[in-house]
Formats: structure tokens, sequence, C-alpha cells
């Protein structure tokens, strides 16, 4: 009888809140098993309804915290010697509001992890109603599940996510794989740096399709690939040695991807 994990949920209404526990409940064991990993525990699902509250959020990730706080003491030591060091940090701080304050805007919801525990954050400010729960709460509960692979963020983690969400929501899929085609200009999203909408979009229908392909091509090796924790880009390194893949893995994958769904799915 395999261990059962019910989540804190807070910040919710009653309404809302029982949409997250049946969607976490119902979901569950089904995203485990889908890529055969362990349920997370120690799990809390929050609604984030100010920007405050959603910057401390972020902040309390431990890829995020631990290296501003670095920054920000290295910062404060340096300005004690050099006066001229506390316009650096006020830039500093000034620049760390402002991508907070951006990610705010566009985010819809996030994972962290967060001193030991797996924090789901909804974001208020781009929910328009409960019934976009249910599907982000699966995507953020495949994030859950791999969260402690350390994936890359593009096409890894949220390849995985989106290609879960759209697994068992399949009505919510209106991604193209002509979005893979080779002739369209290249677009850049960079988390916290650039941010552009649709670049974003972009990089999360491509990711989608290149996990697609992987689950319906090589869906064993994509099982193999994420059955354990591979440091830094060991990832791409170990793909990239079993399908015998040299140069850029991403490029070479989304060709792949490409050339397999559309002559086969589209013509």
């Amino acid at each position: 009888m395999p261990k059962i994990i019910i989540p804190d949920v807070i910040g919710f209404d009653e309404k809302d809140k029982q949409i997250v526990l049946e969607t976490y409940n119902t979901y569950l064991a089904a995203v485990g098993d889908l890529w055969k990993l362990s349920p997370p525990e120690k799990v809390i699902i929050r609604l984030l309804n100010s920007r405050i509250v959603f910057a401390l959020f972020v902040l309390s990730s431990a890829s995020i915290f631990v290296p501003t706080l670095s920054v920000l003491v290295i910062l404060t030591l340096f300005s004690i010697l050099w006066p001229v060091m506390w316009f650096v940090m006020i830039i500093t701080v000034a620049g760390l509001i402002w991508l907070v304050n951006e990610e705010w805007k566009i985010s819809l919801a996030s994972t962290v992890i967060s001193f030991g525990k797996i924090k789901i954050g909804m974001n208020r400010n781009n929910l328009k109603s409960s019934d976009q729960l249910p599907v982000n709460i699966c995507h953020e509960m495949a994030h859950a599940h791999i969260s402690r692979l350390r994936l890359q963020k593009f096409f890894w983690d949220e390849g995985i996510a989106t290609f879960t969400e759209m697994y068992f929501f399949p009505e919510c899929n209106a991604y193209s794989p002509a979005i893979l085609e080779p002739s369209l200009k290249k677009t850049v999203f960079i988390p916290f740096v650039r941010y552009d909408l649709k670049a974003a979009q972009a990089e999360y229908e491509k990711s989608y399709w290149i996990i697609r392909y992987l689950f319906e091509t090589n869906h064993d090796l994509l099982l193999e690939t994420i059955s354990q924790r591979r440091y830094g880009k060991g990832y791409d390194r170990f793909l990239a040695r079993k399908l015998h893949i040299k140069g850029d893995l991403r490029e070479r994958l989304e060709e792949m991807a490409y050339s397999y769904f559309v002559p086969e799915k589209l013509l």
C-alpha cells in the first residue's frame, strides 16, 4: 500500500481548496506511474495573492536564496571597505525587485524546493478562474516529482511538466509541431532575465514536442535517463551517448521531432 501524502493547502477558499486536494489525490500516483518516479513528500500548495508573498515564495527556493544571500553578504562586506559599493548593492537589490515583479506578471504557478519541502505556488494575479486549477496543479505536480533531479529548465524540466499536463488533459493541447520548423527565427528566453512572452511560449512548446518525441520513440531510454540524478549536463550527455548524437543535442532533437511529427501526423 503506497504511503498517502496529504499536502498542506494554504490561502485558498473552501471551494478551490477542495479542487486542489481532489486534483492532487487524483494525479499523485498517476504522475509517478507515468515517469516511474516516487511521489514527493512534505508538499505545500499555497495561493500567492500579492507581490510580496510571491517574492518571498520565489526567494525561499534554495537555488535562489543561497546565491542571493551570498551576493548580498559579499556586497555588504565590500561596502564597509569601499563606500562606492553601496551603489552597486542598491542597483543589485533594485534589479532583483524588478526581476521578481516581472515574473509576477507572467507566471501562473511555480514549484520550488525550500528547506526540504516541495512548495507549489499558484499566482492569484494570473489565475482567472477555478477551472484553471486542475491542469496547472497537474503541471506543477510533475515538477514536484522531478524536482530532486535538478533538471535543466528547457527542454527537460518544462518539457516533462508540459507533456504531463497535456497527457492528462489532452483537450488543452493546442500545440503544433510546426513550431519546430528549422527555418523559423530562433527565439531566446532566459528566465529572470528576458521577459518575452512569445519566446517563453515557444520554449514551452518546443520542449513539449521534444519530450513527446522521446516518449513515443525512445520511451524506455527516456525513463532510464531520468531514473537518477545526473549532475550538470549529465542528462544531455547520457541521452546523446545513447542516441549516438554528436554536436548540439537540443538542435538535433528538434530536427528529429519535426521530421517525426510533421510528415506522419499532419500530412
